[in-house]
């Protein structure tokens, strides 16, 4: 049964070659070989779900394969103006607020407490200074001093953890 539907396939090419052809040509934009391949492979869906009652072959492939060629152009226009949106459009660089838990535990360790609550509420919350005082009830210039002090430990902690790294 399969060698039969090969066969009968196959001759339905020739006839509808020219329908297809057409349609390539009706969309230069795309890739000619895709576009052939992809004509072939809605000439055989259509030989399998064509119902001659409903309409003729020619004119059941022939609606299919226009339509399936202008859903082909949609995607390829919106892929292409998302691709040069992206180009032209320069991205924020957001860093990433997930972080590894022993190096957050090596952190914790590192730092004082006042320095840790301030690295705990800014960093893993995303509270604010202003946010950071209320909660802890002193004042802002106080939270962006344990700020200061916290970051004058880290910098040289994380950078001989990333160069430790490295070495690995």
């Amino acid at each position: 049964m399969e060698s039969n539907m090969i066969i009968d396939f196959t001759s339905y090419i020739p006839k509808y070659e020219k329908v297809i052809y057409k349609f390539i040509h009706k969309f230069p934009l795309l890739d000619q070989e895709e576009l052939y391949q992809e004509g072939l492979l809605l000439l055989y869906e259509t030989l399998q779900t064509h119902d001659p009652g409903r309409s003729t072959l020619c004119t059941h492939f022939y609606h299919r394969i226009n339509y399936r060629f202008h859903d082909l152009q949609r995607i390829y226009k919106s892929n292409t103006n998302t691709l040069n949106s992206l180009s032209i459009t320069p991205m924020p660089y957001t860093p990433s607020q997930q972080l590894d838990t022993f190096l957050v535990e090596e952190i914790f360790q590192v730092l004082n407490e006042k320095q840790s609550k301030w690295f705990q509420y800014h960093f893993l919350n995303g509270l604010t200074y202003s946010q950071i005082a209320g909660l802890e009830d002193t004042t802002i210039a106080a939270v962006k001093n344990w700020a200061r002090e916290a970051k004058k430990v880290l910098k040289p902690f994380l950078t001989s953890y990333w160069t430790d790294d490295e070495e690995l």
